[in-house]
């Protein structure tokens, strides 16, 4: 019995941490943030968060305005519309 009451507190524990994180989300742009103190956290991967309840940190991609999830592998979502491509190298032939 005792242990069963264990596994419910443990499970309480968890769904009022959840309910806390929900509270604080915000999507914007693709993906989800939580304001902490007046300081933007994230971006959360959307699916992750849907499906599973789980903050996953998002990644920068090879783009500077699009992200992925290492979990999910959503790929390529377009977190920072204010920012462009890196200017490209031009190549340049060498003659001989």
């Amino acid at each position: 019995m005792q242990k069963r009451i264990s596994e419910l507190e443990k499970e309480n524990e968890d769904l009022v941490e959840k309910l806390k994180i929900k509270d604080s989300l915000e999507f914007e742009n693709n993906a989800y943030w939580i304001t902490k103190e007046d300081k933007k956290e994230g971006p959360f991967c959307t699916c992750c968060w849907d499906d599973d309840k789980k903050t996953i940190r998002m990644q920068p991609n090879n783009h500077p305005a699009y992200y992925s999830c290492p979990k999910c592998e959503n790929k390529s979502v377009k977190i920072y519309p204010e920012r462009s491509c890196p200017p490209v190298k031009q190549f340049k032939p060498t003659h001989y």
